[in-house]
């Protein structure tokens, strides 16, 4: 083999080897291997209902937003956001803030994220009746615009 071919092949095994660990360190942790960054959708009808959004970090955190409204007539709503640790596809947010004991679980399934709400709606800072339990719906992987606050 000529030496100009040899610079070559080692040129390009240093280029690929760079492009594959710079995407790597992009990507959340190792110990988790899924990504749920994206926009789940939870549709109760009677605009009733839930927005998830997810960005979930190399340090496998999830920054979220969570909205959530009762819908008609009173059209009721609560916002929840953070950013929380997620393990085993388990994440958990939870505030004192409002008085009383809120806690916000978010479980991740392959194209959904179910939420549960341990608390009343005034305990997680939400409108009278509003509660964000359910199934939220993956509607999107692109990374949701998430306000500066969180």
């Amino acid at each position: 083999m000529n030496k100009s071919l040899l610079m070559f092949f080692s040129f390009l095994l240093c280029s690929i080897l760079s492009m594959t660990s710079f995407s790597l360190a992009e990507q959340p942790s190792q110990n988790n291997t899924k990504n749920f960054t994206g926009t789940y959708i939870m549709d109760l009808g009677n605009e009733a209902g839930g927005k998830l959004m997810v960005i979930h970090t190399p340090d496998n955190k999830l920054r979220f937003g969570l909205e959530c409204n009762r819908g008609a007539p009173s059209y009721n709503s609560g916002e929840a956001s953070g950013t929380i640790s997620v393990k085993d596809a388990t994440a958990a947010f939870s505030t004192t803030e409002f008085g009383g004991e809120c806690r916000i679980t978010f479980e991740f399934q392959r194209d959904r994220v179910v939420i549960s709400q341990t608390g009343s709606d005034a305990d997680c800072g939400f409108g009278f009746g509003v509660h964000c339990d359910g199934k939220y719906p993956l509607k999107s992987r692109e990374r949701p615009e998430l306000s500066d606050g969180e």
